[in-house]
């Protein structure tokens, strides 16, 4: 409750294709340049996950199926998933679930981690959206439809991605342990 000199701001995670717009804008010509420049006081720490075409712990549950909007760079929530069709809680182990210690590089979330600036807030970038996974594994309209028609299939497609991102953030926050201020999880 102490009075500080302004408040904090954070510059997010802008898509790398307005990075080039932003850089020509405030005339720098690298990210960490931008935020020094506008005084952000936030460093994300992403956690370093190694999925191509993407490389993004956001998009690492394909749930997708083919055709528009289906390609995991391109995902959407009311492209047609996985789990579309099912109402079998035991089928929930039919999709090919990501195993988090192949994908996630310890040694490089530590140093990361390790290696952010001192004088920002250090933030764990953990994209666990949980809620959103699970619409994108029906699709949105299905997914709503199963919630309420056959329960037991959403909720064990849900614990499912749950336990996905804990085993992710069980090995991210290992490796980045004193060294975080705060995290951001999604939904």
């Amino acid at each position: 409750r102490e009075k500080v000199d302004r408040p904090a701001s954070w510059l997010g995670l802008p898509v790398p294709g307005a990075l080039p717009k932003l850089f020509e804008y405030f005339k720098v010509d690298n990210v960490d340049a931008l935020k020094r420049l506008i005084d952000d006081d936030v460093y994300p720490i992403p956690v370093p996950y190694d999925n191509p075409p993407t490389n993004d712990i956001g998009c690492s549950l394909a749930f997708a199926k083919g055709g528009e909007g289906g390609a995991q760079d391109e995902r959407t929530l009311t492209a047609p998933g996985f789990f579309e069709d099912m109402t079998d809680p035991a089928l929930v182990e039919t999709f090919p679930w990501p195993d988090p210690e192949q994908h996630i590089d310890f040694n490089k979330a530590r140093e990361l981690a390790k290696n952010a600036p001192e004088d920002m807030a250090r933030m764990g970038i953990m994209w666990a959206a949980h809620f959103q996974d699970a619409c994108s594994a029906f699709g949105m309209e299905n997914a709503l439809m199963t919630m309420f028609m056959a329960p037991e299939m959403f909720q064990a497609v849900i614990d499912r991605i749950t336990k996905f991102y804990l085993d992710c953030g069980e090995i991210f926050y290992e490796a980045t342990k004193g060294y975080l201020d705060a995290v951001l999880i999604g939904n």
